[in-house]
């Protein structure tokens, strides 16, 4: 008896205008970037897309982020990469950001928080997630500084990180379009740095930053998909990985059709 393998790849060519595909290379996200602030104290957000998109989407390659300050993306930003400058002070201990991508029709949302870099009392996870660099056992704005969370998992004793357990989430029924916050509950969560979303049709699994973390209960944002579906929820810990298995169901947002009763009192 005799087996053949055979292995099909498709070319550029016989793809639409508008592709777009991960690189064979492994990305942790596939939406990275820096916090930086210049000698002038001004803040600035470096913005990194790890796709690989057809020549066409390149030229329509935009950039915008959104806040409760004020941001100024710098014009025409060049494929793979943007900048948004920070307009307003910042004087808040911690801003949530969301950052929205587009290559012609397809589209990219990251949410992140955005702390001061050289506040000391931020953990490692906390400087690295929010783009800072780690320098010396703190958080710095430093060029220099460590910009990679294997810096955190060497000086962090995995022995004693505690596994999260019994995790659910409330809502289990959200509407695709992420404009909501839901809770994470359950046992161990202390040590709980993120949150992921994994849809089973997804090339990679979504991450969202927490708070409000009181170690039986946690808050974070629904990240937005283009389509309805069911996703599995896991609690990040500080060496990277996820525990634990929640469902979420990923709809529409509901429509009306028709009134009842159509007639109302004046008052």
């Amino acid at each position: 008896m005799f087996g053949f393998l055979f292995s099909c790849t498709f070319s550029q060519d016989d793809c639409k205008d508008d592709w777009v595909s991960i690189p064979d290379e492994y990305q942790q996200e596939v939406i990275s970037y820096r916090a930086e602030k210049d000698a002038t104290g001004e803040v600035k957000i470096v913005v990194k897309v790890h796709l690989t998109v057809a020549q066409k989407s390149q030229s329509e390659f935009t950039c915008e982020i959104s806040s409760d300050l004020r941001w100024n993306c710098l014009p025409q930003p060049h494929n793979p990469q943007c900048t948004c400058i920070l307009s307003d002070d910042l004087n808040a201990k911690e801003l949530d950001v969301t950052v929205y991508i587009a290559f012609g029709r397809t589209t990219l949302t990251k949410q992140l928080k955005l702390f001061d870099c050289s506040d000391r009392s931020l953990s490692c996870q906390q400087c690295i997630r929010a783009g800072c660099g780690w320098r010396e056992n703190r958080c710095t704005w430093d060029s220099e500084g460590v910009r990679n969370e294997s810096v955190c998992r060497r000086s962090t004793s995995q022995g004693n990180l505690v596994r999260p357990g019994n995790i659910s989430v409330f809502p289990r029924r959200v509407s695709y379009y992420g404009r909501n916050n839901a809770t994470l509950r359950g046992h161990n969560l202390t040590g709980v740095i993120a949150v992921k979303v994994h849809a089973e049709m997804d090339c990679s699994p979504q991450e969202s930053p927490v708070w409000n973390n009181n170690g039986e209960s946690l808050t974070f944002h629904i990240p937005r998909r283009a389509n309805e579906a069911e996703a599995k929820v896991c609690a990040v810990l500080s060496d990277g990985s996820c525990h634990g298995e929640a469902d979420i169901t990923y709809q529409s947002a509901p429509s009306c059709t028709r009134l009842e009763s159509s007639v109302s009192w004046r008052r």
